[in-house]
């Protein structure tokens, strides 16, 4: 099993992509994934020390669907 991590950079305490370049990359991924039957997972996360728990864990869902819905 092969593991290659894609980073997506988020605003800070924000779902928004930190810059909208970074469009380029979902497309690269989904093609790769596509072209070779490859399964990605996607996970959020946030700064723990900025936020309470309830509002990085909704945080971290929101970027990790932005990505998900991105790469259908």
């Amino acid at each position: 099993m092969y593991w290659y991590t894609y980073l997506f950079l988020f605003c800070f305490q924000y779902g928004v992509l930190k810059d909208t370049s970074q469009r380029l990359n979902f497309n690269e991924l989904a093609r790769v994934t596509k072209k070779y039957s490859l399964s990605v997972r996607v996970t959020g996360a946030a700064d723990s020390s900025t936020g309470t728990s309830g509002i990085n864990d909704s945080l971290n869902i929101s970027r990790a669907c932005l990505v998900a819905t991105e790469l259908e």
